[in-house]
């Protein structure tokens, strides 16, 4: 699998109604759009999962976030307290 894009987790929120992860950050590199499968590397390991949601603070949800955009990612799949701080999401292509 080749890694593509990346963003760099600066917080990291859990909405207990939902059971959803919301991973808040940086696109350091490339960018992302709703629906893409990503990578979560989490120390030492690589978490597969899929962003279903991005946001940022000017709009509730957007579908592409570019390098440089500060923004949340829901996640799909990982659970509370897997993703921390200095964590980082690629996408796979």
């Amino acid at each position: 699998m080749k890694q593509q894009n990346e963003f760099v987790v600066t917080d990291v929120f859990f909405i207990k109604d939902i059971k959803k992860v919301i991973a808040v950050g940086n696109v350091t590199i490339g960018e992302f759009n709703t629906g893409d499968e990503v990578l979560v590397s989490v120390e030492n390991q690589e978490l597969k999962d899929k962003i279903i949601r991005i946001e940022n603070m000017d709009n509730p949800e957007i579908t592409v976030a570019k390098k440089g955009d500060n923004v949340g990612f829901m996640l799909d799949k990982v659970s509370e307290n897997t993703v921390k701080v200095g964590s980082k999401i690629y996408t796979i292509q």
